[in-house]
């Protein structure tokens, strides 16, 4: 029976002791991508997303936001107590109508739109609807 020491103790001594077997960290590839996406024209390209923002008695809304990447203008936002599906559909629905006057079937098809994998934005019923 040996003595029962943590693993990071072991690691510090054999790192102060010159121990340690010399290794190389992997390459990692280039990475060209400077995390900004700006489109030539307005209408192609669009995001939404969702906050908690906290309110002035002690209680928390959240927002949410659909944003043009041409401009960064916001396009469309809901203020709810819920973040649900149904609210991220509410902004969508704001910005849709905004730009294109209807919120008929094909009203803005041909803009492709980004999200997080949030529960509301991978919700069947959330894509269903952005998709049509």
């Amino acid at each position: 029976m040996g003595l029962r020491i943590a693993r990071k103790r072991v690691l510090r001594l054999m790192r102060e002791n010159a121990l340690l077997s010399p290794h190389r960290a992997r390459p990692r590839p280039a990475d060209d991508h400077d995390r900004k996406i700006i489109t030539d024209a307005p209408n192609v390209m669009w995001a939404i997303d969702g906050t908690q923002v906290a309110t002035v008695r002690n209680s928390k809304v959240w927002l949410f936001a659909t944003v043009e990447h041409w401009n960064a203008e916001a396009l469309g936002w809901h203020v709810s107590k819920r973040g649900t599906r149904r609210e991220a559909l509410q902004a969508m629905g704001m910005a849709v109508r905004q730009q294109f006057g209807h919120l008929g079937r094909d009203a803005a098809r041909g803009v492709q739109l980004r999200h997080d994998h949030g529960s509301c934005f991978m919700a069947e019923d959330f894509q269903n609807q952005t998709r049509a």
